[in-house]
């Protein structure tokens, strides 16, 4: 995996975990490029003499950052993952070690012009800097600017004020994961235009889950396909779809949906619950499986009786029933 972490206004780290089971690093020595309008050719000219190395630690780049050295910090990028054939992970950028006008450019270029494509951006911010209302403008403005960028994690707890229109969204990412949601109103749920939303530490309650799951029975079809929440509350996944009759799903049936939903049936609530073992631990969920008559499934679930997921999905005899998991699940006592 290849990943560029943005940590200090005078550090970048570039790391490549290579295969097999090495991490190589670039080692660029000591350098220290002032800011000024040569910085682009100093930085760039660099590149000639870099040296693949196999080492167990981190080599770090000492560069004084500016908005002129912005385009060869992309060359970096590009070169690296042209010389060892793999593509551009993680971007990771520490929002408390910069000046707004820097990041906003930084983002701007990275994200909107730029030859690299940053499959994942994660945005990080010390809590003392995020919980000051005085930066709300500022992270609306910086959300606002992400274009082609796949996947946007935004790490930081911003104020009990802050407030964000989904609407101002550029690009149609493939998953939008805020850490700290508490901002988040049903109503922007309804409007949001992206594949796949997590917010974790959010306000919503079951009776705003249940709403979703009412909404969509009913003929509403959401802009997004996936949802994961988790609740200030327990969530009761079974007052949600109002103690209607229902199939049970055997325990030991392969989860396609030609063995699962009887579409002749006049009962078209499927409940189940499944184990599934991950790297990070075991996970227990439960929840239902609904048929609508236009042929969409959803897929309503809850695990660690906090986070809660609705996934819709066309119904497809071969095809099996789409589950995610979230990192958040198994940081829950």
């Amino acid at each position: 995996m290849f990943q560029v972490c943005f940590e200090s206004s005078s550090k970048i780290l570039l790391d490549v975990n290579y295969f097999p089971n090495v991490t190589w690093t670039i080692d660029f020595g000591k350098v220290s490029t002032e800011m000024s309008s040569e910085a682009p050719k100093k930085l760039s000219s660099l590149i000639s003499t870099w040296i693949a190395k196999e080492n167990k630690s981190s080599q770090t780049l000492s560069v004084n950052l500016s908005e002129t050295s912005i385009s060869a910090i992309d060359a970096w990028i590009q070169y690296i993952s042209y010389l060892f054939n793999v593509p551009l992970e993680n971007t990771n950028l520490f929002l408390h070690n910069f000046e707004k006008k820097f990041i906003l450019k930084l983002i701007d270029f990275h994200c909107n012009q730029s030859g690299t494509l940053h499959k994942n951006f994660n945005l990080y911010d010390k809590e003392s800097n995020s919980l000051q209302e005085s930066n709300n403008d500022f992270y609306q403005k910086m959300l606002s600017c992400f274009q082609n960028t796949g996947i946007l994690v935004v790490l930081f707890k911003p104020s009990q004020t802050f407030t964000f229109d989904f609407k101002t969204l550029k690009t149609r990412f493939k998953l939008l994961d805020f850490r700290y949601s508490h901002w988040v109103s049903l109503d922007q749920l309804l409007e949001a235009d992206t594949s796949c939303i997590c917010l974790s530490r959010s306000n919503f309650t079951t009776s705003d889950f249940k709403t979703l799951v009412d909404k969509w029975r009913a003929g509403w079809t959401p802009k997004w396909t996936s949802l994961m929440i988790e609740f200030k509350e327990n969530l009761d996944i079974d007052t949600c779809v109002g103690g209607e009759p229902f199939h049970t799903v055997p325990r030991n049936i392969k989860p396609l949906m030609k063995l699962v939903v009887k579409k002749e049936s006049p009962i078209q609530l499927y409940k189940f619950d499944m184990f599934r073992r991950t790297p990070e631990g075991f996970t227990h969920k439960t929840g239902y499986h609904i048929y609508r008559s236009d042929d969409v499934v959803a897929t309503i679930t809850v695990e660690k009786n906090k986070i809660g997921w609705i996934e819709i999905q066309p119904f497809d005899c071969d095809v099996e029933f789409r589950f995610h998991l979230h990192m958040r699940t198994f940081q829950l006592d």
